[in-house]
Formats: structure tokens, C-alpha cells, sequence
């Protein structure tokens, strides 16, 4: 099947949203299409979407400053994880952030998503910090979030 990447500017807000909403079960975390726009609008903010077969399976926006850059959110939709989706558009991200020259890349994760931090140390990011009781839900309770980062040199 044929993968391909598309950015996404302030006029895909509505789409990104949607993204969001079918990866994610914590509605806290979420943001709505005028959220997406504003945040696209600003400086250095930048989004782009993988798809298979010409459908859209996920998305990836994140912002950057001089040379570093923190990623903002993740997504990948039920029916495409396991195909190393999420791993392909962080290697494209990965390279994108190379051509701006771009040394170090933060996020922030649940630490009991075992998923992502797999994927994230599988890309060459490490554990630089944690966060006490940042995430919370009705269902989980509340979450520590990890700091990574990726480091280019």
C-alpha cells in the first residue's frame, strides 16, 4: 500500500481536530478545529498527516524555535495502528526537523502509554524529566508524564 505525507496549514484545523478525536479517549487533551487554527496560525507551528491508500490515518503537529522543537501531539486512528504507521511519520518528522537544522525535540508522554514510549525510544529519544500527577482523567485517575528528547548530535 502506498504511504504519503501531506502538511497541513490553519485550513486543515477541522481535519487535524478530527485526527485527534478518533486517536484519543482522554476528552481533557483534546483540542477543537478553532484550537488547531489558532495554534497553526502561529509562528513555526507546523502539522502533517500520513495516509495509506489515499486515507487518512493519522497526523503529527509540532513547533519549533531556532534549533530545537517540541512535539505537540501525536495521532495514529484505531484501524492503522500496528503497521508502523506512527514510527514512519515520526522518521519523516525526524528528517524535517534535519533540513531546519534542528538539534533537539521534546515531548511530553503518559507514562503508562507503553506504546508510545516504545515507539519514541525506538526513534533515539531518551528520558530527560518527569511530571508528577500531569495527566488526569475520570477513568485513569491521575497520570505522571515522561520528557523525552531527541538529541541530533
Amino acid at each position: 500500500m502506498t504511504i504519503s505525507f501531506q502538511k497541513i496549514g490553519p485550513a486543515g484545523a477541522q481535519l487535524l481536530s478530527e485526527l485527534q478525536k478518533g486517536s484519543f479517549q482522554d476528552e481533557e487533551q483534546l483540542w477543537s478545529a478553532e484550537d488547531m487554527a489558532t495554534l497553526l496560525r502561529g509562528p513555526h507551528v507546523l502539522a502533517m498527516t500520513i495516509s495509506q491508500a489515499e486515507q487518512v490515518a493519522g497526523y503529527i503537529l509540532w513547533r519549533h524555535a531556532a534549533d530545537e522543537a517540541e512535539i505537540l501531539s501525536i495521532g495514529i486512528l484505531p484501524d492503522y495502528r500496528g503497521r508502523d504507521m506512527a514510527s514512519q511519520l515520526m522518521s519523516e518528522i525526524l528528517a524535517e526537523a534535519a533540513g531546519r537544522d534542528i538539534q533537539e525535540i521534546f515531548l511530553e508522554v503518559r507514562a503508562d502509554n507503553r506504546a508510545a514510549i516504545g515507539l519514541y525510544l525506538k526513534c533515539g529519544f531518551t528520558q530527560v524529566g518527569q511530571r508528577k500527577d500531569y495527566y488526569g482523567d475520570a477513568v485513569t485517575g491521575k497520570q505522571d508524564a515522561l520528557v523525552l528528547k531527541y538529541s541530533a548530535k
